[in-house]
């Protein structure tokens, strides 16, 4: 037992860290796609930027007449603060290290933007140096809808104008032509979560699968091994119980005979009938024991036949009735009705003798000092009613599983070994009836045996 609890601990604290492994990724995974999307709406940005800058250059123009001239350095590359390099061409590592540092060189299509609008910006006369935010607001999203990104929300704020209140959720993507240069404006975008999902859709999904995949496998892997080791404690019950019930006919039996064979000195016929008598008793309640032991392990085989014949139902009924009135230790009152009296069914007579039979013997057990059992059968089944111990409500449901025996208390005088009422069940199915009980507790117990089949 301790080490089924530790194996439990164990797998259980395995999913447990392979769900937080997977979600520390699942939130890598989620920041790389967020870095490249801020990437993707920044390089928009500047083009948004640069689109604006162009429009308030052509309207000064056509204003004031007055031209902006653009210095482009077509010769030299530049780096992401602005520095120039010594050769347009390729660079080496050494060259570029004493120029740029650490640095990175930007891409010839972005320098030359980037001087474009640093150029026209710092060449603007100061009354057109205030951008148009409403049309930057559209030239931004209509740029970020060219690539694919459609937030719900966008829109640019000077970068000394902030409203925390309008911007909480919303990405913030700060915007400098260079690096190292102070901030020009700040774009706030709602995360396109449905472009991101999509991105992590087959990760996510697949994760979120073997997750719960392995969760029912552990789930099914406790009830399973609860299921069996509920059964071996009702098998370790039932060999107990077993072996106490068989112990018991074989010693009496053999104590009877080996008093007639060793002190039956005299001959005395009376006493060599009390003892053979007791033999006898003994070894028929043996009889009975091992005959539902072989019951329960002929129900087993699935291609166990019944041997169905046609039998009056009320004289095997009184025949059962009257046998457990004579052997009975305690006063016992039996009533059996049958309408109609000639009433008969197709059954095998072995094993419906033997559920009668469990059915009476519990009805016995499980009852006071006296008992007053009542059989009634018709042509929709038949009734079996005492008025003994009854059972208790949530033992009701579990009186037909295999093994199972109703909590008896402390009291020791009722033994049994838990397959009769599965025998019953059992039986009654394969010959297509069926079974049902009802109980008071301290009023007794009614057995209904349901007919499938149309009965005479």
């Amino acid at each position: 037992m301790k080490n089924f609890r530790n194996i439990i601990i164990g797998v259980l604290g395995t999913i447990i860290v392979l769900f937080v492994v997977n979600i520390f990724f699942l939130y890598g995974l989620y920041g790389s796609v967020k870095e490249q999307y801020v990437t993707m709406a920044k390089e928009c940005l500047m083009q948004a930027d640069f689109i604006e800058t162009v429009y308030r250059v052509k309207r000064m123009d056509s204003t004031n007449h007055v031209s902006v001239v653009l210095d482009l350095d077509g010769e030299r590359r530049m780096t992401e603060s602005g520095k120039l390099t010594s050769e347009f061409g390729a660079v080496s590592d050494s060259a570029f290290a004493a120029i740029a540092g650490k640095e990175k060189l930007m891409g010839i299509y972005q320098s030359m933007h980037a001087t474009m609008a640093y150029n026209m910006r710092n060449s603007l006369p100061q009354e057109y140096r205030r951008p148009n935010l409403r049309l930057l607001d559209s030239i931004y999203s209509t740029e970020l809808h060219r690539i694919g990104l459609y937030p719900s929300r966008v829109f640019v704020l000077p970068a000394d104008s902030v409203n925390r209140k309008e911007t909480r959720g919303l990405w913030e993507i700060d915007y400098t032509i260079f690096k190292g240069y102070p901030l020009i404006y700040r774009a706030y975008m709602s995360p396109p979560l449905g472009d991101m999902l999509r991105q992590t859709a087959g990760i996510v999904i697949t994760t979120m699968l073997i997750i719960l995949m392995l969760a029912v496998a552990f789930v099914y892997l406790i009830r399973t091994v609860m299921k069996m080791r509920s059964l071996e404690e009702m098998k370790d019950d039932f060999t107990n119980n077993m072996t106490h019930e068989l112990k018991t006919p074989i010693s009496a039996a053999y104590s009877a005979i080996d008093t007639l064979l060793n002190c039956d000195k005299h001959n005395d016929a009376s006493k060599r009938e009390r003892y053979l008598r007791l033999a006898l008793d003994q070894l028929s309640r043996l009889g009975e024991l091992v005959e539902g032991i072989l019951s329960m392990s002929m129900e087993r085989r699935k291609s166990m036949v019944l041997g169905k014949e046609e039998i009056e139902l009320k004289q095997v009924l009184n025949d059962i009735a009257s046998i457990h009135s004579l052997r009975a230790e305690k006063p016992i009152t039996i009533n059996v009705s049958v309408v109609p009296e000639n009433l008969s069914a197709e059954t095998d007579p072995t094993h419906f003798a033997n559920v009668i039979n469990n059915l009476m013997d519990n009805a016995i057990k499980y009852s006071g000092d006296s008992v007053a059992i009542d059989i009634h059968a018709d042509s929709a089944g038949i009734v079996i009613k005492d008025n003994g111990n009854g059972i208790p409500a949530k033992s009701l449901p579990l009186i037909f599983n295999k093994f199972y025996r109703v909590p008896t208390g402390n009291r020791q005088d009722v033994r049994g070994y838990g397959i009769g009422l599965y025998y019953v069940k059992s039986i009654l199915a394969k010959m297509g009836w069926d079974i049902k009980a009802a109980s008071t507790l301290g009023k007794g117990s009614v057995f209904t045996i349901k007919f499938m089949n149309h009965e005479k």
